[in-house]
């Protein structure tokens, strides 16, 4: 029954629950995705119903979506932008996402969601880590957290994630044999190439002529 989903994707929103809410989304249009002859009339109304239920939480919250979202066009409006159900899917999937992100993160606070972030950053910078994962992680979308933590900081996230782990490879350069391959590794850079472009930017010279440097220094 539609209207039962739709209220049971209602609750899951005004619960703070933002996995079962884009479930019960994305498990209802794709059920009715699924099916043979079903009106267009029936999926304007399905669709429509969403974003009022997207619109009263945003209201319920004193969230003006307008400006979370980065458009002024009506929801209605642009939701019907979109061609297919599947893209009408994930667009209704992104905003409620949004918007409930922001509103988990005013009841929790932003200064908790910082202290999230550094302290899980700050453990695992030199493991194979990435801002989506630690958004993945902390529970907040991608583009809220990257907005969040610069408004707290005055720093992009990528930024401070580089700064650590220049400060490990400067300390390993200076006080082990390891190579250069292998303090990119250690500090948990991608690739050898990556970590002495960063290196390089930082510090004004490639991290084999630091280690050098260094070692003749301490000669």
């Amino acid at each position: 029954n539609a209207e039962e989903r739709l209220k049971s994707i209602q609750h899951c929103m005004e619960g703070g629950k933002k996995d079962a809410a884009l479930e019960g989304v994305t498990d209802l249009l794709n059920d009715i995705r699924a099916k043979e002859n079903v009106s267009y009339t029936y999926i304007t109304q399905i669709l429509n119903q969403l974003v009022t239920i997207l619109m009263q939480y945003a209201i319920e919250n004193e969230i003006r979506p307008e400006e979370l979202l980065g458009d002024n066009t009506s929801l209605y409006q642009s939701l019907w932008e979109n061609r297919t159900l599947e893209e009408a899917r994930d667009w209704l999937c992104s905003r409620i996402a949004i918007v409930m992100d922001y509103s988990n993160a005013n009841r929790e606070g932003a200064g908790e969601y910082i202290k999230r972030i550094t302290a899980y950053v700050r453990e695992n910078y030199d493991r194979d880590i990435t801002i989506d994962s630690v958004a993945e992680h902390i529970g907040i979308s991608y583009s809220y957290l990257r907005r969040l933590y610069k408004e707290a900081t005055g720093q992009n996230l990528a930024d401070y994630m580089n700064k650590l782990r220049l400060q490990k490879a400067k300390r390993l350069l200076r006080q082990t044999d390891y190579t250069v391959r292998e303090v990119a590794d250690l500090c948990g850079f991608h690739h050898e190439r990556s970590f002495s472009r960063a290196f390089a930017h930082a510090e004004g010279l490639p991290p084999g002529k630091y280690k050098t440097l260094y070692r003749k220094v301490g000669e």
